[in-house]
């Protein structure tokens, strides 16, 4: 496992796609996958996924089933992570066989015998996105994101943009623990952990907290208090080990 000479973010977010496959919680999405199924077919579901980096979650709705005519938001603050997803998504959807279409108004349209996808790229903060009177969305994503953010602002700004029978999918939300096999030395080991989680619980962004170690067990305290209904919950860690498929070696030393 050679070191990089140089390391980017973009290729992080790509090596850790495998990653977040396996760890993604499969009795959490089948329960996703089924409250989709009987919401109304006769207009496409309305869908925002906040901090959408490079589409890879996007690209799980398409590969793994919704199976649904959708208005898809991909929304980021990082304008050269959406640039990377408007690129890599066209050629990716027609090895998969989707018909790809490019609007001038800066859309695209991704159409299947039994799909058509319609994707927008938004920049903006989570904040900068206008709350919605009565919601507007059936589904909010945030995936690997509301760690990042104060739970206690952003919760209440992303349920608000929800329909009342809407849903969200928040996954890969950390929550505190890191192990890394075989140890060096327990005590530096232990030091090292530390500091990580420490980083996370001070990290300032625009003069705002931003995320906490511990935010996965606190969000399931904070979606009851503020009277959503949480359906299914579960466990998604993420586990590298040899021979690091795909670019998960490149991953662990960007981590």
């Amino acid at each position: 496992m050679t070191e990089p000479t140089e390391y980017s973010f973009i290729r992080y977010l790509e090596a850790k796609r495998t990653v977040d496959d396996r760890a993604l919680n499969q009795q959490v999405w089948r329960r996703l996958l089924g409250e989709l199924q009987v919401l109304p077919r006769e207009r496409s579901l309305q869908v925002m996924e906040v901090g959408a980096g490079i589409g890879t979650m996007l690209q799980r709705t398409l590969e793994w089933g919704f199976g649904r005519d959708m208005e898809y938001i991909a929304a980021d603050s990082d304008p050269s992570l959406l640039a990377r997803a408007s690129e890599r998504l066209p050629s990716w959807a027609r090895g998969l066989g989707w018909q790809i279409e490019q609007p001038h108004d800066g859309k695209l349209v991704l159409s299947s015998p039994r799909q058509r996808v319609m994707l927008e790229f938004v920049s903006q903060d989570i904040f900068e996105i206008p709350e919605r009177p009565g919601g507007f969305f059936d589904l909010i994503i945030a995936h690997a994101f509301l760690d990042l953010v104060e739970l206690k602002t952003a919760l209440p700004h992303l349920l608000s943009l929800t329909r009342p029978d809407g849903l969200f999918y928040f996954t890969l939300v950390f929550d505190g623990a890191t192990i890394l096999r075989p140890p060096v030395d327990p005590d530096f080991d232990s030091l090292i952990e530390a500091r990580y989680h420490r980083t996370i619980d001070e990290r300032i962004v625009r003069g705002q907290p931003s995320g906490h170690s511990q935010t996965g067990r606190m969000l399931l305290e904070a979606l009851p208090a503020k009277k959503a209904s949480i359906l299914a919950a579960g466990g998604s860690d993420w586990v590298v080990t040899p021979p690091y498929p795909a670019d998960e070696a490149y991953f662990l030393h960007h981590i």
